[in-house]
């Protein structure tokens, strides 16, 4: 409300005697002055105040202001007031007084005849009687910012005019609060902006509708070398943007931010060297018209040649059948190539921002994952790591993980690039060469040791047969039973340790058909191990192949032996409830015989020594020896065998066996 308002206001105002009063011109002047000229607050909210105790005659005055943090009132102005009852109005709460009642309607309250009553005045006074205690909220807008108090213990009365009178009056007071305020969160601002600006690597300037330069952050000194004070006013064209620094189109950036559109371009500077984007923005006031520009000027040169190595490491690895990644500094896929889908199944969409180990890799491997890429990224050097990963269909297949992770010239991590390779011929090559050299080494060894023991074995039975007779009546035939029953068993463990002596390895080998074979091994299941499956509720699924199968060249008690190792683990690795399956199937040029239990399948340790002499898992007193002699057996029958496990989901045991090319051979 300007000055005239006021004094139109004031016109009509009444003393006691119903004298006519008029606010003078010097109080509008002296007011507006105080209110809009004095900076500082509480310096301006007391001379207020005394200007309006003045006016109306009231003796006592007081002005509250809010606080953000704890919302209560706090007086910031008064006159009149005892100290005593200063100390009880410096902060109060909404719901305690008048002027937090004012608050909450938004709205003056007068009240009259008031006798001493502490929750509505705050006990201003104790002597006599007031007669009147007013408070009017300031209002800035929508917001509520403090109230205006005025109390008197004089028969004094308020006019509707003089109501209307400090209404203005206090609306006044609010505006000089709330565009001080204002003042003070823009410049705030305008100090946090101009600090973060400056903390940028960008060179920003602002210019105005002519493009001469007003402002700059710190970058155009620290990079480019030019105090403000020697380029504000100059025309960008004349620092910048010529073929010297920056060869953009003066035209071209000109006419689109004049019309309100961003300009960019990438350009090389001779002067700076290197590779710089330049983005141009126009600054348009509410009539669309052009009151200035942002100028950001970014350098660029280490991104384009890191897209550049990118791009040629890429052409030149994508005649390679692996899987190319990349991933961002923590580990995070962010981009996977056709040969990465083809490997593992997964598209790049699915697979795209999540982290590598957690895509493909089972929970036991991530962990020596996590150690291989913090090496590789705090080393910076390329390294491999041979894993295992999980195809989409669920299959594990042994994987390399090739990754290398690349830094700026601060040491940051940009990103870490590599490829996936499977490995599984690789794998299959070195186990069949360390296989090989232990069936070398065991042949010989077993060889000499089955001999030796065999013959202490054939020495003590025989003297337990000469013994025996002797022995009935001196009562010893039960600890000789015992003795014989342990040798006998020594020399079975024997026989089976000389199975490993490839001499003769064909002997007895003949055409075995193997569709006899694979229903005599589904006869002797269900027979051998009835009990199991009555008691613990084992079911025994079979899944023929519908063709016939064909013959095999070998010895069919050996295969049926091999087999029934394998039955025997899936067996013993499952509870109550359990699951044997028993599949085969006719390939072209191999018959396919799986064993496939429910049981509690194998750790990956438990799996790499599956095929190891005298190694079980189920405790030193089993012999470890089925697995052994059933690889033996079928790969004397120039098969093989491979096993496929999960911890918790089973166990299923491959055994494929060439068909037979030669024909004529006796059945066996």
């Amino acid at each position: 409300m300007r000055g005239e308002a006021l004094i139109q206001l004031g016109r009509g105002l009444k003393d006691e005697k119903g004298n006519v009063e008029t606010i003078s011109i010097d109080f509008v002047s002296r007011f507006a002055d105080l209110i809009y000229i004095e900076q500082n607050v509480k310096s301006m909210l007391k001379k207020a105040l005394m200007l309006v105790l003045d006016l109306t005659g009231f003796r006592i005055g007081y002005i509250h202001l809010i606080d953000e943090k704890t919302q209560q009132l706090k007086l910031y102005a008064h006159h009149g007031l005892s100290k005593e009852y200063q100390d009880e109005i410096t902060d109060i709460q909404f719901v305690e007084s008048i002027p937090g009642k004012a608050v909450k309607r938004k709205k003056p309250l007068i009240v009259k005849n008031l006798t001493e009553i502490t929750d509505l005045s705050g006990t201003i006074t104790r002597k006599g009687r007031m007669m009147y205690h007013a408070s009017f909220p300031l209002k800035f807008g929508d917001q509520i910012l403090g109230t205006l108090s005025l109390t008197t213990d004089q028969k004094e009365r308020l006019t509707r005019n003089k109501v209307d009178l400090l209404v203005a009056l206090a609306q006044q007071i609010s505006m000089a609060i709330g565009n001080r305020q204002l003042f003070d969160k823009i410049c705030k601002a305008k100090s946090e902006w101009e600090s973060a600006i400056d903390s940028l690597s960008d060179l920003i300037l602002i210019c105005d509708d002519e493009f001469r330069i007003l402002k700059s952050n710190r970058v155009l000194f620290d990079r480019y070398g030019y105090l403000l004070e020697n380029v504000m006013g100059r025309d960008c064209d004349e620092i910048f943007y010529n073929e010297k620094t920056f060869a953009v189109s003066f035209y071209d950036y000109k006419r689109m931010v004049r019309t309100g559109i961003s300009f960019a371009e990438e350009v090389e500077s001779p002067r700076y060297g290197g590779v710089f984007a330049i983005t141009i923005s126009p600054l348009l006031n509410m009539e669309k018209q052009l009151i200035g520009s942002v100028h950001i000027i970014k350098e660029i040169t280490e991104t384009r040649q890191l897209e550049r190595e990118k791009k040629d490491l890429w052409d030149r690895m994508a005649c390679i059948s692996d899987g190319l990644v990349e991933l961002d500094e923590r580990g995070a896929i962010r981009t996977w190539d056709q040969g990465a889908e083809t490997l593992l199944g997964y598209s790049e969409k699915e697979v795209k921002g999540k982290f590598l180990d957690k895509a493909i890799l089972s929970e036991e491997l991530r962990e020596s994952y996590e150690e291989f890429l913090a090496r590789i990224c705090a080393d910076g050097y390329v390294g491999e790591l041979e894993t295992e990963g999980l195809t989409k269909d669920g299959r594990v297949i042994p994987l390399s993980l090739t990754l290398g992770a690349k830094h700026n010239h601060h040491g940051k991590i940009l990103g870490i690039t590599g490829f996936i390779r499977d490995i599984k011929d690789r794998r299959e090559k070195g186990e069949k060469k360390i296989q090989t050299a232990k069936d070398l080494a065991m042949e010989g060894v077993m060889r000499k040791v089955g001999n030796f023991f065999e013959n202490i074995l054939d020495d003590i039975l025989d003297r337990l047969n000469l013994e025996t007779e002797d022995s009935k009546e001196g009562g010893r035939t039960e600890d000789l039973k015992g003795i014989e029953e342990a040798a006998l068993k020594g020399v079975a463990m024997v026989r089976k340790l000389r199975k490993f002596d490839k001499e003769g390895a064909e002997e007895g080998f003949g055409r075995v058909n193997t569709q006899h074979l694979f229903r005599e091994l589904i006869a002797l299941t269900r027979e051998k191990w009835a009990e199991d499956i009555e008691t613990k509720g084992i079911q025994v699924e079979v899944s023929e192949d519908q063709r016939k199968l064909s013959p095999i060249h070998g010895d069919k008690g050996e295969l049926r032996e091999a087999l029934l190792h394998i039955i025997s683990n899936a067996m013993e690795s499952m509870g109550p409830g359990g699951t044997l399956t028993l599949k085969s199937r006719n390939d072209r040029h191999w018959i396919t015989i799986s064993i496939t239990d429910t049981g509690i399948g194998m750790k990956p340790e438990e799996k790499r020594r599956a095929f190891d002499p005298f190694y079980s898992s189920r405790g030193p007193e089993r012999e470890g020896m089925g697995l052994t002699i059933s690889q033996w057996i079928v790969r004397r029958h120039r098969g093989e065998i491979f096993i496929k496990s999960e911890r918790a989901r089973g166990t299923t045991v491959i055994t494929r066996l060439p068909v037979s090319k030669q024909n004529g051979f006796e059945d066996r």
